[in-house]
């Protein structure tokens, strides 16, 4: 999809998803952001916005993703930050096992 495509996704489901467990079978694993990238580049585009406290939109700068290529990502990790465990999930498939 696009990049307007996916900030729209984004924006309509970042506020009902983020905090939420991801399913029942992982209670421990939080959602905790749904960002704009590509699947390939997601686990880096939210690494370089939480420890340089960037925007997505200033975050994707740094990548180079094909116009085509964006998707709404479902961000879900444990806690501490930073225990390289990260669950990356396109909010659309999310939606087709998950009631919101």
């Amino acid at each position: 999809m696009t990049l307007t495509e996916a900030t729209k996704l984004r924006d309509d489901y970042l506020n009902k998803l983020v905090g939420r467990h991801y399913d029942s079978d992982r209670p421990d694993w939080e959602i905790k952001d749904v960002i704009v990238s590509d699947k390939e580049n997601a686990e880096n585009v939210y690494t370089k916005m939480y420890t340089e406290k960037l925007s997505n939109e200033n975050a994707l700068d740094s990548f180079t993703i094909a116009a085509d290529n964006y998707d709404a990502l479902i961000i879900a990790h444990q806690w501490p930050w930073g225990s390289d465990h990260m669950m990356v999930e396109s909010v659309k498939n999310y939606l087709k096992v998950n009631v919101v």
